[in-house]
């Protein structure tokens, strides 16, 4: 009796984690489309672009280590801002890897990105400089968590708009 039990057990332990694998498959999947959706939305380009570009998204999340999701969302969210989907894909794989580097999630990165660039008028095409910063800063300063939260809730853009980026975010250690 007690083998049979086990066996029973183990069946149905088996069993509970394909639904447990499948049901996170069907969120993985839902999630995805929500942020092709919202790329859609928000660009103009033609089905097969899109293809290509989450074909592409998918061996850059894992080049750079990030969800295929996460890419999408973020590249979305540039997008919005009125970059073209490449520009906006370019952005997204700067933003996941200062996730990457500052140790934060996709979308706070894809904020403080966002916010920094605007702060320091600094061009997408030039945004690794955002990521490169906080790099060297966060090597110099290693138990200070560097982050523009103070200047995207709450310091006048006016203050910083005109002050190396390097200078406002560690006070002078650059």
């Amino acid at each position: 009796i007690a083998e049979k039990i086990g066996i029973k057990a183990m069946l149905g332990n088996s069993i509970y984690r394909v639904i447990g694998a499948f049901r996170q498959m069907v969120g993985i999947v839902t999630e995805l489309d929500t942020g092709m959706t919202t790329l859609r939305r928000v660009t103009e380009e033609t089905e097969a672009t899109y293809r290509k570009f989450l074909k592409t998204a998918g061996d850059e999340a894992h080049e750079l280590g990030s969800t295929v999701s996460g890419l999408v969302d973020s590249t979305g969210d540039f997008a919005r801002l009125g970059y073209n989907i490449q520009e906006a894909n370019a952005l997204a794989k700067n933003a996941v890897m200062y996730s990457n580097v500052g140790w934060l999630d996709i979308q706070t990165a894809t904020a403080d990105m966002t916010s920094t660039m605007k702060a320091f008028n600094i061009e997408a095409s030039d945004s690794i400089r955002i990521v490169d910063t906080f790099d060297i800063l966060g090597k110099k300063l290693p138990l200070v968590t560097i982050s523009v939260k103070g200047w995207r809730h709450s310091r006048p853009s006016k203050d910083i708009v005109n002050h190396n980026i390097c200078v406002t975010t560690a006070g002078g250690v650059w």
